[in-house]
C-alpha cells in the first residue's frame, strides 16, 4: 500500500510540475513582449477602423453655403471611373502582395540549408505582419486624415448643383449673396446630397498616392535587384502611374476641384513617407527583435510540452 502512494505521488508530482512549468512559461510566451505588442497593433488598427466607420454612419458634414455666381459647382454629375470598391481593393490588397512576394523571395535567397522549413516560415510571417500590418495602419490613418478635414470643412463638389438642386431661385438673388438657408429638392438618394458636401479633401487621390509612395519606397529598399533592375523600376513606375490616373479621374468625372485633388495626394504622400521614414524599418533583416521574440515563443513552447 505504501509502496503503490509513493508511485503514485511520483508520478502526479512529476507532471504536475511538468503542467505547472507549461503554464507558466507558455502562458508567458503566448502573451510575452512580442505577442503583447501584437495585441496592442491589433487594438489600434481596429480602433483607427470604428472611428472610420461611426464617421460613415453617423458623422454630418459641416452645411457650406454658396454663391449664385459660382459656376464652379454647377457641373454634371457622373460616375466615378475608378470606384471606392475597386480603389480599396487595388490600393489594399496589391501592395500586400507585393510585400508578401518580395520577403519570400528574399527569405529563400537569405536561407541556408541548416534552417527548416519552419523557421523560414515563421519569419516570413514576421516580416509579412511587421510591413503589412504597419502599412494597413498607416492607410487608416491616412483615411482619417482625410475624412476628419471632409466632415470639417464640408466644400461643395463641383456636381453639388446636379445632386441638390438647391430650393434657392438665384435669378432673383443678388449673385453675390452667400446662401446657407436650402433645402435640397433634387428627387433621389440621400446619400448623394451628403456626399456632395465632402469634396475637400480628395479620399481617391490621398489612398491611391499613399498605397503607390508606400509600395515604391518598400521597393526600393526591399526588393531582390537581382531579378532585374528595368523590371522593378518599372514597376514602380506603374504604380505612380496608376495613383496619378486616379487622380485626375476625380477631376475628370467632376467629383473633386483640383485643389481637392492636390491637398489629397499631399496628405497621402506624407503618410507614406512619414510611416517609411519614422515607423518601418526597411532595413529590417530576419534576425530581427520580433523574428527572434516567435521564435523564443515557439522554443519555449514546445520545451515545455507534456
Amino acid at each position: 500500500m505504501n509502496c503503490a502512494r509513493l508511485l503514485f505521488d511520483k508520478f502526479f508530482c512529476v507532471h504536475f510540475r511538468k503542467v505547472d512549468k507549461f503554464l507558466r512559461t507558455g502562458m508567458a510566451s503566448l502573451f510575452g513582449p512580442f505577442n503583447q505588442r501584437m495585441i496592442i497593433d491589433f487594438i489600434c488598427i481596429i480602433s483607427v477602423g470604428v472611428a472610420l466607420l461611426v464617421f460613415e454612419l453617423f458623422g454630418t458634414p459641416f452645411k457650406s453655403g454658396f454663391y449664385c455666381s459660382d459656376t464652379s459647382i454647377r457641373y454634371p454629375y457622373y460616375e466615378s471611373t475608378v470606384s471606392t470598391g475597386v480603389l480599396a481593393i487595388v490600393a489594399l490588397l496589391f501592395p500586400v502582395l507585393i510585400m508578401m512576394v518580395c520577403e519570400g523571395v528574399y527569405l529563400f535567397e537569405s536561407s541556408t540549408p541548416r534552417d527548416s522549413w519552419n523557421s523560414i516560415s515563421l519569419r516570413l510571417a514576421s516580416l509579412c505582419y511587421h510591413f503589412c500590418g504597419l502599412f494597413i495602419f498607416g492607410a487608416g490613418l491616412c483615411q482619417m486624415t482625410v475624412t476628419i478635414a471632409k466632415y470639417t470643412v464640408g466644400r461643395l463638389r463641383p456636381h453639388f448643383f446636379a445632386v441638390c438642386q438647391p430650393s434657392v431661385n438665384c435669378n432673383t438673388r443678388d449673385p453675390y449673396d452667400y446662401v446657407t438657408d436650402y433645402l435640397c429638392t433634387a428627387a433621389g438618394s440621400d446619400d448623394k446630397t451628403l456626399d456632395a458636401r465632402l469634396s475637400f479633401p480628395s479620399g481617391h487621390a490621398s489612398m491611391a498616392f499613399y498605397s503607390a509612395t508606400y509600395t515604391v519606397l518598400y521597393l526600393q529598399k526591399r526588393m531582390p535587384w537581382r531579378v532585374s533592375v528595368v523590371i522593378s523600376h518599372l514597376i514602380q513606375a506603374l504604380l505612380i502611374f496608376g495613383a496619378w490616373f486616379t487622380a485626375l479621374t476625380r477631376i475628370q468625372n467632376n467629383m473633386h476641384h483640383w485643389g481637392d485633388v492636390l491637398v489629397g495626394l499631399i496628405i497621402g504622400i506624407f503618410w507614406a513617407i512619414f510611416f517609411v521614414k519614422f515607423v518601418v524599418n526597411l532595413h529590417l533583416t530576419a534576425s530581427s527583435e520580433s523574428e527572434t521574440s516567435i521564435h523564443r515563443s515557439s522554443r519555449d513552447t514546445s520545451n515545455v510540452a507534456v
